[in-house]
């Protein structure tokens, strides 16, 4: 695929985040870690939730926004059932295609995101990585025991507040298409608040080797 289309891809989902990120609906709090808040709203007139964590960290800048647009392993690392992620294609500097791979409770069958990764400057102290759609890639041929799953919004918003500190704001939507119960909503919250309080932590960790 061209680069082109993945800059069409990457352009509609930053849309999306811009559009999510200045909606007027109030946001939920869910889960309040050490690090981190995680909010959720309903999403539009759906039946479907879509998430928002913030908070300010101790962490360098680029060290932060470094993690979430290329520490493949330390990430897969910190999210359940992730068997890894893959670099499919090194596009350039700010654009690369990636494989998610799941595994799947009480089933062999494992679940996959095939996603163009971007990273754009929002301002000279701001930046926006986002994770989109991607429906194949030659180089990513999809198994018989595995299935594709749809990632509507997954995006990281790193600011630098300062030298030495970093506020982060994270939005994910799974599936617009598919309702999320609500009773479900505070164990969905306690998932998140767990590993993204771990990408913290192993952020912090990076930058104390970096010091070294």
């Amino acid at each position: 695929m061209d680069q082109n289309k993945y800059s069409q891809i990457s352009a509609q989902a930053i849309l999306n985040v811009q559009e999510l990120r200045l909606a007027q609906s109030e946001w939920k709090l869910l889960k309040q870690g050490n690090y981190l808040k995680i909010f959720c709203q309903q999403y539009k007139n759906t039946d479907a939730y879509t998430f928002k964590i913030t908070g300010e960290i101790p962490a360098d800048f680029m060290v932060a926004q470094k993690f979430y647009f290329e520490n493949n392993e330390g990430m897969a690392k910190n999210r359940e059932n992730c068997d890894g992620i893959d670099l499919i294609e090194d596009v350039d500097k700010d654009n690369s295609v990636c494989l998610i791979k799941m595994s799947s409770p009480n089933t062999t069958t494992l679940r996959e995101f095939l996603i163009v990764r971007n990273r754009s400057s929002l301002s000279n102290n701001e930046v926006l990585i986002v994770n989109s759609q991607l429906d194949n890639h030659a180089q990513a041929p999809l198994s018989d025991n595995s299935t594709r799953e749809y990632m509507a919004i997954n995006a990281q918003i790193i600011n630098k507040v300062s030298s030495n500190s970093s506020s982060l704001e994270i939005y994910f939507l799974r599936d617009f298409s598919k309702a999320v119960p609500v009773d479900q909503l505070p164990q969905i919250g306690e998932a998140f608040q767990k590993f993204f309080e771990k990408d913290v932590e192993k952020i912090l960790s990076l930058q104390q080797e970096n010091k070294y």
